[in-house]
Protein backbone atom coordinates (compact mmCIF):
# COMPACT_ATOMS: atom_id res chain seq x y z
CA UNK A 1 0.00 0.00 0.00
CA UNK A 2 1.53 3.50 -0.94
CA UNK A 3 1.33 5.78 1.85
CA UNK A 4 0.69 9.37 1.06
CA UNK A 5 -0.97 12.94 2.23
CA UNK A 6 -2.30 15.51 0.27
CA UNK A 7 -0.28 18.58 1.96
CA UNK A 8 -2.55 20.81 -0.47
CA UNK A 9 -5.97 19.20 0.96
CA UNK A 10 -8.10 21.39 3.45
CA UNK A 11 -8.51 18.70 5.51
CA UNK A 12 -6.15 18.34 8.48
CA UNK A 13 -2.97 16.07 8.15
CA UNK A 14 -3.22 14.05 11.42
CA UNK A 15 -7.09 13.25 9.97
CA UNK A 16 -5.35 12.27 6.68
CA UNK A 17 -3.00 9.87 8.19
CA UNK A 18 -5.77 8.45 10.41
CA UNK A 19 -7.29 7.41 7.19
CA UNK A 20 -4.57 5.68 5.91
CA UNK A 21 -3.61 4.19 9.29
CA UNK A 22 -7.05 2.29 8.85
CA UNK A 23 -6.37 1.30 5.26
CA UNK A 24 -3.09 -0.07 6.60
CA UNK A 25 -4.91 -1.70 9.17
CA UNK A 26 -6.54 -3.99 7.34
CA UNK A 27 -4.25 -5.58 5.69
CA UNK A 28 -3.63 -9.43 6.32
CA UNK A 29 -0.04 -9.31 7.96
CA UNK A 30 -1.13 -6.42 10.25
CA UNK A 31 -4.82 -8.69 11.38
CA UNK A 32 -1.85 -11.61 11.84
CA UNK A 33 -0.22 -9.91 14.92
CA UNK A 34 2.40 -7.71 12.45
CA UNK A 35 3.95 -4.39 14.18
CA UNK A 36 2.55 -1.00 12.25
CA UNK A 37 5.52 1.35 11.14
CA UNK A 38 7.57 3.34 13.70
CA UNK A 39 6.17 6.59 13.99
CA UNK A 40 9.31 8.32 13.08
CA UNK A 41 9.71 6.11 10.15
CA UNK A 42 5.57 6.98 9.27
CA UNK A 43 6.77 10.62 9.62
CA UNK A 44 9.38 10.96 8.01
CA UNK A 45 7.51 9.19 4.63
CA UNK A 46 5.15 11.11 4.86
CA UNK A 47 6.92 14.44 5.08
CA UNK A 48 5.19 15.82 8.44
CA UNK A 49 5.84 15.65 12.22
CA UNK A 50 5.92 12.62 14.23
CA UNK A 51 3.54 14.40 16.14
CA UNK A 52 1.16 14.70 13.73
CA UNK A 53 1.39 10.57 13.50
CA UNK A 54 1.58 10.06 16.86
CA UNK A 55 -2.13 12.14 16.99
CA UNK A 56 -4.16 9.67 14.36
CA UNK A 57 -2.35 6.47 16.16
CA UNK A 58 -3.82 7.92 19.48
CA UNK A 59 -7.01 8.41 17.98
CA UNK A 60 -7.19 4.69 17.06
CA UNK A 61 -6.05 3.65 20.39
CA UNK A 62 -8.29 5.46 21.92
CA UNK A 63 -11.09 3.73 19.70
CA UNK A 64 -9.72 0.08 21.10
CA UNK A 65 -7.94 -0.53 16.98
CA UNK A 66 -4.86 -0.64 17.95
CA UNK A 67 -2.58 -1.40 20.94
CA UNK A 68 0.89 -0.11 22.27
CA UNK A 69 3.21 -2.11 23.52
CA UNK A 70 6.03 -0.24 25.50
CA UNK A 71 9.38 -0.52 23.71
CA UNK A 72 7.85 -3.02 20.97
CA UNK A 73 5.67 -1.42 19.03
CA UNK A 74 2.12 -1.17 17.88
CA UNK A 75 -0.16 -3.84 16.80
CA UNK A 76 -3.80 -4.25 15.61
CA UNK A 77 -6.30 -5.11 18.76
CA UNK A 78 -7.94 -8.43 18.63
CA UNK A 79 -11.52 -7.99 16.98
CA UNK A 80 -13.62 -8.69 20.53
CA UNK A 81 -17.53 -7.80 21.75
CA UNK A 82 -16.21 -6.68 25.25
CA UNK A 83 -16.94 -3.60 26.46
CA UNK A 84 -14.31 -2.59 29.93
CA UNK A 85 -16.44 -1.72 33.01
CA UNK A 86 -15.95 1.80 33.50
CA UNK A 87 -14.39 1.90 37.15
CA UNK A 88 -14.89 4.71 39.81
CA UNK A 89 -15.57 7.19 37.17
CA UNK A 90 -17.26 10.34 37.96
CA UNK A 91 -20.24 11.23 35.25
CA UNK A 92 -21.13 14.71 35.25
CA UNK A 93 -24.75 16.05 34.05
CA UNK A 94 -25.50 19.76 33.52
CA UNK A 95 -29.07 20.91 32.99
CA UNK A 96 -31.28 23.46 33.45
CA UNK A 97 -33.51 23.50 36.64
CA UNK A 98 -36.31 23.17 34.36
CA UNK A 99 -34.90 19.92 32.84
CA UNK A 100 -35.55 21.47 29.57
CA UNK A 101 -32.62 21.09 26.84
CA UNK A 102 -30.91 23.99 26.11
CA UNK A 103 -30.15 25.66 22.74
CA UNK A 104 -28.34 27.53 21.29
CA UNK A 105 -28.83 31.21 20.76
CA UNK A 106 -25.92 32.29 19.46
CA UNK A 107 -22.69 31.36 18.45
CA UNK A 108 -19.25 34.20 17.66
CA UNK A 109 -15.73 32.32 16.38
CA UNK A 110 -12.96 34.71 16.42
CA UNK A 111 -8.96 34.64 16.81
CA UNK A 112 -8.13 36.37 19.79
CA UNK A 113 -4.44 37.23 21.80
CA UNK A 114 -4.09 35.00 24.81
CA UNK A 115 -4.69 36.44 27.74
CA UNK A 116 -2.30 35.49 30.97
CA UNK A 117 -4.81 32.68 32.19
CA UNK A 118 -5.04 31.13 28.46
CA UNK A 119 -1.17 31.73 27.66
CA UNK A 120 -0.19 29.76 30.99
CA UNK A 121 -2.89 26.65 30.35
CA UNK A 122 -1.48 26.29 26.74
CA UNK A 123 2.27 27.02 27.83
CA UNK A 124 2.28 29.73 24.90
CA UNK A 125 3.65 32.91 24.92
CA UNK A 126 0.67 35.88 26.35
CA UNK A 127 -0.66 37.59 23.52
CA UNK A 128 -0.30 34.50 21.04
CA UNK A 129 -3.18 34.24 18.62
CA UNK A 130 -5.45 31.26 19.65
CA UNK A 131 -9.45 30.53 18.27
CA UNK A 132 -12.05 31.26 20.24
CA UNK A 133 -15.46 30.42 20.29
CA UNK A 134 -18.26 32.33 22.89
CA UNK A 135 -21.78 30.49 22.99
CA UNK A 136 -25.29 31.61 24.61
CA UNK A 137 -27.35 29.00 25.31
CA UNK A 138 -30.72 28.95 26.73
CA UNK A 139 -34.68 27.86 26.51
CA UNK A 140 -37.42 30.10 25.52
CA UNK A 141 -34.99 32.63 24.24
CA UNK A 142 -34.00 32.86 27.69
CA UNK A 143 -30.12 32.75 28.44
CA UNK A 144 -28.96 30.40 30.83
CA UNK A 145 -25.71 30.18 30.11
CA UNK A 146 -22.44 32.04 28.51
CA UNK A 147 -19.51 30.09 27.52
CA UNK A 148 -15.85 31.30 26.23
CA UNK A 149 -13.37 28.24 24.92
CA UNK A 150 -10.46 28.71 23.75
CA UNK A 151 -8.17 25.94 21.72
CA UNK A 152 -4.52 25.90 21.34
CA UNK A 153 -3.24 27.22 18.36
CA UNK A 154 -1.72 23.44 16.70
CA UNK A 155 -5.42 22.03 16.37
CA UNK A 156 -6.11 24.08 13.47
CA UNK A 157 -9.87 25.23 13.83
CA UNK A 158 -10.51 27.62 11.35
CA UNK A 159 -13.56 30.16 10.43
CA UNK A 160 -15.47 27.97 8.01
CA UNK A 161 -15.91 25.22 10.59
CA UNK A 162 -19.45 24.74 11.35
CA UNK A 163 -19.76 25.51 15.46
CA UNK A 164 -23.40 25.21 15.61
CA UNK A 165 -22.52 21.21 16.42
CA UNK A 166 -21.12 20.37 19.60
CA UNK A 167 -17.31 21.96 20.27
CA UNK A 168 -16.60 17.59 21.18
CA UNK A 169 -17.90 16.25 17.87
CA UNK A 170 -15.82 19.10 16.01
CA UNK A 171 -12.59 17.81 18.10
CA UNK A 172 -13.45 14.06 17.79
CA UNK A 173 -14.63 14.08 13.89
CA UNK A 174 -12.86 16.87 12.63
CA UNK A 175 -9.44 17.24 14.09
CA UNK A 176 -8.80 13.70 15.58
CA UNK A 177 -8.01 14.92 19.00
CA UNK A 178 -8.64 11.97 21.57
CA UNK A 179 -9.41 13.53 24.98
CA UNK A 180 -8.53 12.38 27.49
CA UNK A 181 -8.58 14.21 30.84
CA UNK A 182 -10.27 17.26 31.83
CA UNK A 183 -10.27 19.43 35.28
CA UNK A 184 -12.76 21.33 36.48
CA UNK A 185 -13.77 23.80 39.10
CA UNK A 186 -17.00 25.52 39.83
CA UNK A 187 -17.57 28.03 42.19
CA UNK A 188 -20.66 31.02 42.85
CA UNK A 189 -19.92 34.89 42.38
CA UNK A 190 -21.78 37.42 41.85
CA UNK A 191 -22.49 38.86 38.22
CA UNK A 192 -20.21 41.50 36.49
CA UNK A 193 -21.91 44.11 34.36
CA UNK A 194 -21.34 42.40 31.37
CA UNK A 195 -22.29 38.73 32.62
CA UNK A 196 -25.64 40.16 33.93
CA UNK A 197 -26.25 41.60 30.40
CA UNK A 198 -25.74 38.61 28.73
CA UNK A 199 -28.40 36.15 31.04
CA UNK A 200 -30.71 38.61 31.35
CA UNK A 201 -29.63 39.33 35.43
CA UNK A 202 -29.09 41.54 37.71
CA UNK A 203 -25.41 42.32 39.34
CA UNK A 204 -26.49 41.55 42.36
CA UNK A 205 -27.62 37.94 41.24
CA UNK A 206 -25.32 34.95 41.56
CA UNK A 207 -23.45 32.79 39.02
CA UNK A 208 -22.07 29.87 39.25
CA UNK A 209 -18.73 30.01 37.02
CA UNK A 210 -17.20 27.02 36.18
CA UNK A 211 -14.00 26.68 34.37
CA UNK A 212 -12.90 23.90 32.50
CA UNK A 213 -9.11 22.20 31.20
CA UNK A 214 -9.20 19.73 28.47
CA UNK A 215 -6.36 17.82 27.66
CA UNK A 216 -5.46 15.26 25.07
CA UNK A 217 -3.85 11.64 25.28
CA UNK A 218 -0.24 12.75 25.54
CA UNK A 219 -1.31 15.26 28.36
CA UNK A 220 -1.10 18.23 25.58
CA UNK A 221 -3.66 21.18 26.78
CA UNK A 222 -6.54 21.59 24.06
CA UNK A 223 -9.40 23.93 25.61
CA UNK A 224 -9.97 26.10 27.59
CA UNK A 225 -13.57 26.88 28.77
CA UNK A 226 -15.14 29.55 31.24
CA UNK A 227 -18.91 29.07 31.67
CA UNK A 228 -21.02 31.87 33.57
CA UNK A 229 -24.46 30.01 34.62
CA UNK A 230 -27.75 31.67 36.05
CA UNK A 231 -27.87 30.10 39.02
CA UNK A 232 -31.97 30.19 39.19
CA UNK A 233 -31.80 28.27 36.43
CA UNK A 234 -29.01 25.91 36.52
CA UNK A 235 -28.25 22.46 38.12
CA UNK A 236 -24.96 20.47 37.83
CA UNK A 237 -25.36 16.80 38.74
CA UNK A 238 -22.32 14.36 39.34
CA UNK A 239 -22.64 10.67 38.97
CA UNK A 240 -20.27 8.20 40.44
CA UNK A 241 -20.15 4.57 39.74
CA UNK A 242 -18.26 2.82 41.53
CA UNK A 243 -16.34 -0.78 41.72
CA UNK A 244 -18.54 -3.48 43.29
CA UNK A 245 -17.01 -4.71 46.27
CA UNK A 246 -16.71 -8.38 46.83
CA UNK A 247 -16.07 -9.55 50.41
CA UNK A 248 -14.58 -12.58 51.25
CA UNK A 249 -16.29 -15.41 53.23
CA UNK A 250 -15.37 -15.73 57.21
Amino acid sequence: MKLKIDHNSSKPLHAQVEILLRKLIEKPEYQEGAYLPKEVDLAKKLGISRNTVRQAINKLVFEGLLIRKKGQGTTVAPKTNHTPPVDGKAVARQVPVDEEPLVTLQTNAVREDANETVARFMQIPEGTPVFKITRLEGNDDEPVVYLESYFHPRLGLHEDMDFSRPLSEILTNDLSVVLSLSKEKVEARPASTITAKRLGITTIDPVLVRERYVYDTDHQPVEYTTSFYNAYKYAYNIEIQHNQVVYPDV
